[in-house]
């Protein structure tokens, strides 16, 4: 069922965790390591092979964990984009006023700091908190405007996806490179290398290769609340969406009308059931609105994150049309802040749930991926 670029993952995440609480010195390590892979390459059976390969993986993962040390952030490189960033927040700032400018810095560069606290609130109540974290919404914005200007002025196919790729990098170490948005950059870029090389995209494998990415250079995330709601949400829209859609008839999928809100809702229920076994662990409350106020919230914050781009790239290129593209860019921060403040303020927006054992929240997965079997699935 799983390809074993996915297998080998979960394996490195259980040597992470077991390396946690384990606490095994890294030479011990570093020989079961060497013993393993030597017994891996000297066996002719390929399910023996496999086998080895797969406990390699969890003694890699525990390594990892037991020589983790924060990455540097004083080198030229990091200092560069950290010089940019300035920049682009002070264009921000000099076009929009606050809280505007708060507001459109938080959702394009990730200073999600700068938002007023009674919309973080609102939105926490609302559900749609999320979309102030720099995620695979904005990478594919970002790729998907790349990609136009370039068609635009006719650069050739190949070096539009590899140039769309490196300024997703750049766009990535510019917000921070948290581990939301390296997971979309590292699975936008997968999926523009497989229409580069002319394959068919594999989303597991994406998805797998993003928490690898993150993992390796700094396996700590794996027990951060951010990492895990930003992969399981993505896994359950992967997961649940398929089935979600064969609970409508097929007459509203052929409907140009109906189509799209009928999307929106089996995402945001598939994102929905995928966290909140974790939220209400972990915050203790549960949003009743968040599926509903995500339809309409949702497109919003794409307009918002557009009009920001376009609003940076003519306030650097061309100041001349930097004025209307501000304008613009306020006027959709204003209805999403308007829609998430009259979403919160709904009676029964949100409710406190206690705090339960991490055997229930385990528990509440097992069950919902086994009832997810129970409906038909078309990929």
């Amino acid at each position: 069922m799983f390809q074993p670029l996915v297998v080998w993952c979960i394996f490195f995440c259980s040597g992470i965790v077991a390396g946690y609480y384990c606490r095994l010195p890294p030479v011990l390590l570093c020989a079961a390591v060497a013993a393993v892979s030597c017994a891996a390459f000297c066996l002719r059976n390929k399910r023996q092979c496999a086998y080895l390969v797969f406990c390699l993986a969890a003694l890699l993962g525990a390594l990892d964990i037991a020589g983790a040390r924060p990455i540097p952030s004083s080198s030229q490189a990091v200092k560069t984009v950290l010089g940019l960033k300035h920049k682009i927040e002070g264009l921000i700032s000099d076009r929009l006023n606050p809280p505007f400018s708060n507001i459109l810095s938080a959702m394009v560069l990730g200073e999600r700091r700068m938002v007023p606290e009674d919309l973080r609130q609102a939105m926490m109540k609302a559900g749609t908190w999320h979309l102030m974290v720099v995620s695979g919404t904005h990478t594919a914005i970002v790729a998907a405007i790349v990609l136009l200007l370039l068609k635009a002025v006719r650069v050739g196919r190949n070096m539009r996806f590899i140039s769309a790729i490196v300024l997703l990098i750049v766009y990535c170490l510019l917000t921070g490179a948290s581990s939301s948005v390296v997971r979309a950059t590292v699975m936008t870029s997968v999926y523009l290398l497989t229409y580069l090389f002319k394959r068919p995209p594999n989303f597991l494998n994406s998805l797998a290769m993003a928490a690898l990415a993150i993992l390796i250079f700094d396996p700590t995330q794996l027990f951060q609340v951010g990492f895990q709601l930003s992969f399981l949400s993505v896994f359950f829209i992967f997961w649940l969406y398929p089935g979600l859609k064969n609970i409508f008839p097929a007459g509203i999928w052929k409907s140009r009308y109906l189509c799209v809100p009928a999307n929106c809702f089996c995402v945001s229920l598939s994102a929905c059931i995928g966290t909140a076994p974790l939220l209400a662990h972990v915050f203790n409350t549960f949003s009743c609105i968040s599926i509903i106020a995500n339809i309409v919230a949702a497109p919003l914050a794409a307009l918002v994150m557009a009009g920001g781009l376009v609003l940076i790239g003519f306030g650097a290129l061309l100041p001349v049309c930097a004025g209307p593209a501000a304008l613009s860019a306020e006027f959709f921060i204003f209805l999403f802040v308007k829609m998430n403040m009259a979403f919160a303020g709904l009676p029964w927006a949100s409710i406190h749930v206690p705090r339960t054992r991490l055997f229930w929240v385990v528990f509440c997965y097992f069950i919902t991926l086994f009832l997810s079997r129970l409906f038909p699935r078309k990929q």
